[in-house]
């Protein structure tokens, strides 16, 4: 077999171990046998190595491979092999988290990133893992980024391309992921990954101006308020700080400073920092300015919270109620009912008690009651109720 066979061999036989490795059930996955896999796992690694080593020292190929291929093979190979070591560490330190294995040139540690020395410290607290920063794309948070991001993976010294591939693309969002979209997860490209995110934001005149248009862009604070001063004064903290670590000259800026943020203060914040300066001629600093506005907002929050403590909540009053007195009546003394009599028209009785009613016979008195339109269960018909 050709070495082009062989590593796809190799590969075909991790796609395998590590699809069955994931059906396993926990209760399986005990110590022994996470080491045996592990130590199976390493074994076709170093063989991917050896063969991919001759394939790029030009040892022999069909004629359906080409080097190219091979080395995306290869490249696929190694993703596959850090996944399935992470989960079976992961497995381990499960099983015995007072002694976690010492990862290797290639596994990423319990700290979320790979380094080159990882000792094993028992009673010491194990710290969450450290995740490399997130970046949308904000010319403001460039430096920020870019030097944890240097610091944590570019420069660390315990992971390959591949690996820092991985985690650059995976730290990327907004304009700054669709910047990297076309290239694929290989070692061959974090180089070009990473130029390409330095070419667009690592942009001196424009992060300047991106820095400027915050300071400026800040508002006008109309109604007095600690919130506000906090908000005016840390942003300008930050912006003067990045604009000095771009190499600026802030600090031969403070009168300039001060003016501008003097005009977004309230009338009233003005007058006291007019009265502060009193008659001192002398041009005052920066520093000056930024502990008057301390000074102010937490007066401001003292004032605050001093007049919540003492507002006692109003009494809630209620509106006298009336008493109200009922008294029950009989039916008979609440009303008396009076009937109109339909047929005879000429008292106040009912049916019953209608002398002309009474001498009527059976026929007539039916054609009586349907004319007078009365009731022909009750022989009553509208009734009149006078109160007394």
């Amino acid at each position: 077999m050709s070495f082009g066979e062989l590593q796809k061999e190799v590969l075909a036989q991790l796609e395998r171990d590590f699809s069955n490795f994931k059906k396993t059930g926990q209760a399986r996955r005990t110590s022994n046998y996470l080491k045996t896999r592990m130590e199976l796992l390493e074994q076709n690694l170093e063989n991917a190595k050896r063969y991919h080593e001759e394939i790029v020292s030009g040892g022999k190929l069909e004629e359906n491979f080409k080097k190219e291929d091979m080395i995306a093979v290869f490249d696929q190979i190694r993703a596959i092999y850090l996944e399935y070591r992470t989960e079976m560490m992961d497995g381990l330190d499960k099983l015995s988290p007072s002694a976690p294995l010492t990862p290797t040139v290639g596994a990423p540690p319990s700290t979320g990133l790979p380094s080159a020395t990882h000792q094993s410290q028992p009673n010491v607290l194990k710290l969450p893992p450290i995740k490399p920063p997130t970046f949308s794309g904000s010319y403001t948070s460039w430096r920020s980024y870019h030097d944890i991001f240097t610091s944590l993976v570019h420069n660390n010294p315990g992971l390959n391309e591949i690996q820092k591939m991985h985690f650059l693309k995976e730290s990327l969002t907004g304009d700054a992921e669709r910047l990297l979209h076309h290239l694929d997860l290989s070692s061959g490209n974090y180089a070009k990954a990473w130029d390409l995110l330095k070419e667009r934001y690592d942009h001196k005149r424009v992060l300047v101006n991106s820095y400027l248009k915050v300071f400026f862009g800040q508002p006008v604070q109309s109604k007095e308020s600690a919130e506000s001063l906090k908000s005016l004064l840390d942003t300008t903290i930050e912006v003067v700080h990045a604009l000095e670590n771009l190499g600026l000259p802030v600090k031969d800026w403070d009168t300039i400073l001060i003016y501008i943020l003097f005009q977004k203060l309230s009338a009233k914040t003005q007058q006291l920092w007019e009265e502060k300066l009193g008659n001192n001629k002398e041009l005052p600093t920066f520093a000056d300015f930024t502990d008057f506005l301390k000074s102010r907002f937490r007066t401001l929050e003292a004032i605050v919270q001093q007049a919540s403590c003492t507002t006692q909540p109003k009494p809630v009053t209620k509106s006298p109620v009336t008493a109200k007195t009922f008294h029950a009546k009989t039916q008979k003394q609440q009303f008396k009912t009076q009937y109109q009599c339909q047929i005879c028209k000429k008292g106040q009785h009912s049916l019953m008690k209608c002398y002309r009613f009474l001498n009527m016979d059976a026929v007539q008195k039916q054609q009586a009651v349907q004319q007078a339109g009365v009731c022909e269960n009750c022989l009553l018909t509208a009734t009149k109720l006078v109160f007394v």
